[in-house]
């Protein structure tokens, strides 16, 4: 297992974060990051995520992905309704993924699951041209 590393980037303007990682990050690390970015100034209720999973080795169990959805709704207030997208090419994560899509109906936070970042960010942005295209 390698060590998680994440990066992120708040764009207040825009109301987008763009958050990529390597490495093999755990539920303490993704609860770490989040709590970063929440705290981050410029961050507002309803900026949304574009999470690119593609450098990362760890598939999150059922467990991860529960503990992330009550995150999401502990946290309702300061996340706002938000969109999350979380591109990966690992088929385990993106089946994991889809699961937390139907958890997360419960909160106010939207997740979709993409294979690649054009389409993850047309459906963030509908109305733009990906920066990646």
């Amino acid at each position: 297992m390698a060590p998680a590393h994440f990066t992120f980037e708040l764009d207040p303007k825009a109301r987008l974060v763009r958050i990529a990682g390597s490495g093999d990050p755990q539920y303490p690390e993704w609860i770490a990051l989040f709590d970063q970015v929440l705290a981050s100034p410029g961050f507002q209720p309803g900026t949304d995520f574009l999470i690119d999973r593609r450098g990362m080795d760890s598939i999150p169990s059922n467990q991860t992905v529960e503990e992330m959805i009550d995150y999401y709704a502990d946290h309702r207030e300061q996340l706002g309704h938000c969109r999350l997208a979380s591109v990966t090419t690992n088929s385990a994560v993106y089946g994991m993924t889809r699961m937390a899509e139907v958890f997360a109906e419960r909160t106010t936070v939207t997740v979709r699951v993409f294979r690649d970042m054009e389409s993850a960010y047309r459906w963030l942005r509908p109305d733009e041209r990906s920066p990646e295209a």
